[in-house]
């Protein structure tokens, strides 16, 4: 029997580490994103992508405190660890999985959003530089085509070369559309994968702990809790 705790302690040790990799992948997400979160921001007028990659990175930082915890707990079999980890993790996956359900019922009408506010953008600031850099950043053209410009500039080029491939560029609005709905199914599904990850160490700590009390003696129990 306590062959049969020690593996499934193993086991727990094993799954805690690997969920660090769930939570450093939170966080290259909410960096990564970042910047065009901000590129958002300033075309839309909406703050929402930014703040939800900060929170994604916030996340990513709980979820790995949470397995040290974790790993503290299983290690040293201490009952306030284990379960302080078990209500955190439950609260955390739960976050995550509203953040999907957020994200999924959202994500066409801010990308529709993100498609109009281009357009807009482009009218209004079509003489600025700031229009010419998100060009060459986002390698699109124009608000729909490179047809907007009478004469292509050279944010529209590709290599630093204009010709024939230039025209071939997606308009900017189109371009912030897919960039959108892609970045918005990633998010979504990794948050989904994280928070099964993390409702499943949850019912896996319950599980031992629960294995580990019925095999202990009354004295270890008291001296477990202190």
């Amino acid at each position: 029997m306590e062959f049969g705790f020690s593996t499934l302690k193993t086991v727990t040790i094993t799954y805690n580490v690997l969920s660090v990799v769930c939570g450093i992948t939170l966080i290259i997400l909410g960096v990564s994103n970042l910047d065009e979160a901000k590129d958002l921001n300033n075309i839309t007028g909406n703050n929402i992508p930014t703040y939800l990659m900060i929170f994604l990175t916030i996340l990513g930082i709980c979820f790995i405190t949470l397995r040290l915890i974790g790993f503290g707990g299983f290690c040293f079999t201490k009952k306030c660890l284990v379960w302080t980890y078990a209500t955190v993790s439950l609260s955390l996956s739960t976050m995550l999985i509203l953040t999907a359900l957020i994200i999924y019922f959202t994500k066409n009408t801010f990308a529709d959003l993100g498609y109009d506010r281009t357009i807009k953008f482009f009218f209004e600031y079509h003489r600025e530089e700031i229009v010419h850099k998100l060009q060459e950043k986002y390698e699109c053209c124009g608000a729909l085509s490179p047809s907007y410009w009478i004469d292509l500039p050279d944010s529209c080029c590709l290599n630093q070369r204009c010709d024939i491939l230039s025209t071939l560029l997606m308009g900017c609005a189109p371009r912030f559309r897919e960039l959108i709905l892609t970045s918005a199914s990633v998010i979504q599904w990794t948050s989904i994968g994280v928070s099964v990850a993390g409702l499943f160490g949850v019912i896996l700590s319950y599980w031992i702990w629960s294995q580990h009390n019925s095999q202990k003696d009354p004295d270890e129990e008291e001296s477990e809790t202190t």
